[in-house]
């Protein structure tokens, strides 16, 4: 007689289990591949409007594996110094190219930064660390440009941020 539902409290996980036929449900993924890129320098931005800008010493070349895969992005920096911008912000963003695959222009998760520098840090203007992931569905094996980029966020005025000791993390997963 087959058993259609088992309680939670009628099995023990500890024990060992041999199965015959599919299970569904278990396990997660399998990393196919990662690649890290960093760059130790100062980046500085001064601008009136919004930016998109390198912080990570140029752009990562990353090749997938898989054209049925994920990949995964990780980017962080951290903060040198912010003007004290009125009605500006700053955060990270990602942009992603590949030939006949993904194509993404600077990502970002808050839409007008850490708004406004002047209140954000009371007066320090250094010492925080941004920090950005997202996972992008990938449909081919062609080579994918990402960079990792500074977003510099203004109504007119004038702001200038700085990022230092920036680091970008990209993962393939299946």
């Amino acid at each position: 007689m087959a058993i259609d539902k088992i309680q939670s409290e009628s099995i023990n996980l500890a024990d060992t289990f041999a199965f015959t036929g599919t299970v569904t449900g278990a396990g997660g993924g399998k990393i196919l591949q990662v690649k890290q890129q960093q760059n130790g320098s100062l980046v500085s931005n001064t601008s009136t409007g919004t930016t998109h800008f390198d912080i990570c010493g140029g752009s990562m070349s990353f090749t997938p594996t898989s054209s049925s895969s994920n990949i995964l992005c990780m980017l962080s920096a951290g903060m040198d110094t912010a003007s004290n911008g009125v009605n500006c912000g700053w955060s990270v963003s990602l942009s992603l190219s590949q030939s006949g695959g993904l194509s993404v222009s600077n990502d970002f998760k808050t839409e007008f930064g850490y708004y406004s520098a002047n209140a954000a840090f009371d007066g320090q203007k250094y010492g925080q660390n941004l920090s950005m992931i997202e996972s992008y569905a990938n449909s081919s094996t062609n080579a994918i440009t990402i960079t990792g980029q500074g977003y510099n966020y203004s109504e007119g005025n004038s702001q200038t941020i700085k990022f230092q000791r920036s680091s970008l993390i990209v993962m393939e997963w299946a």
